[in-house]
């Protein structure tokens, strides 16, 4: 088995203004031909004089996007399913299937005679408490960390925080989603290593810049457990170019959440289609499908998709 490092890539939480949030877009992304992403709070007019060439590629809205995470008891109950009594969402004790969980005792074994290869995993999550003692001896340490350009800033403290622009990607004090997405890839990758990363409600120019600094920063896996905003209780199926160019051009594998509508997004009907997600088949304006997205839907503990989780056969890749 190789060996995986994490790193962690703070994407925070980011309240947009309640005027702009109605259109789920916070102001204007800029990318450059050189490759750098910048954020406007206006929409740029008159950037070039009478004649002049552009370094500008495009301008588009700042999308906002969500973390996919829901409140659930009984949430460790994947490391070791013995068939014990779990609480479900009403409050129920249920068995559990013996076995149903994440192979933890399995993994810890391949692991014993592994080559000791390393593979960068790169949480895009809620920031990571990285002091945790899961995380002990399984994180990118970014001694020599480069930004999204491939310039070198000196070392990283695991990762970045793409909000407030920093080396410590330490989540807020009432955020744990990215811990705990970030102990499961510890808990099961016991030789791995994490680089870090964090959302909430986060804007497409910090998770571009976020998948940018993880492909130069020499991850090969990115774990992304977020989706296009909603409107009217529906995705919107985006034209997000700066995403799409971000996640087309990282050489990995790009996994990102199905989402907790409890809908066919094979389909879209009922609740629309997710972006980034429904970029596997070129939806989203896009004719060009990205063959290295990987979609998961989520099961419980006896082994059936959860009440939450959305599903579809042809979008989605695995349910865990």
């Amino acid at each position: 088995m190789k060996k995986c490092l994490f790193l962690f890539l703070f994407l925070g939480l980011f309240l947009a203004p309640s005027v702009l949030a109605e259109e789920n877009y916070n102001g204007y992304l800029i990318k450059y031909k050189s490759g750098k992403i910048e954020k406007s709070a206006t929409k740029p007019i008159n950037i070039m004089s009478e004649g002049e060439e552009s370094d500008i590629k495009f301008i588009q809205p700042n999308y906002i996007y969500e973390t996919c995470e829901i409140s659930e008891n009984d949430r460790y109950w994947y490391l070791k399913n013995s068939g014990q009594v779990f609480q479900d969402k009403n409050g129920i004790g249920i068995k559990g299937k013996i076995g149903v969980d994440l192979g933890k005792e399995a993994a810890d074994e391949l692991s014993k005679n592994d080559s000791k290869q390393e593979v960068i995993v790169a949480a895009l999550d809620l920031g990571v408490d990285y002091n945790d003692s899961v995380f002990s001896g399984k994180l990118w340490n970014g001694s020599n960390c480069k930004n999204e350009l491939g310039e070198n800033m000196g070392a990283c403290n695991y990762g970045y925080d793409f909000v407030n622009n920093d080396k410590d990607p330490l989540p807020n004090s009432n955020e744990d989603h990215g811990t705990h997405v970030a102990g499961i890839v510890a808990s099961i990758a016991p030789n791995a290593k994490l680089r870090v990363g964090a959302g909430g409600t986060m804007p497409v120019e910090a998770i571009s810049r976020a998948i940018d600094f993880a492909k130069v920063n020499g991850a090969k896996v990115i774990n992304a457990s977020f989706a296009s905003s909603k409107k009217d209780g529906k995705y919107e199926e985006l034209f997000d170019m700066a995403m799409y160019e971000s996640i087309k051009d990282f050489n990995g594998v790009f996994v990102n959440a199905a989402g907790n509508e409890n809908t066919n997004i094979d389909t879209g009907v009922t609740g629309g289609r997710p972006f980034p997600a429904s970029l596997k088949y070129g939806m989203g304006g896009f004719n060009e499908p990205l063959k290295n997205i990987f979609v998961v839907s989520a099961t419980n503990y006896y082994d059936e998709i959860t009440y939450f989780s959305n599903f579809g056969k042809d979008t989605v890749d695995m349910a865990a």
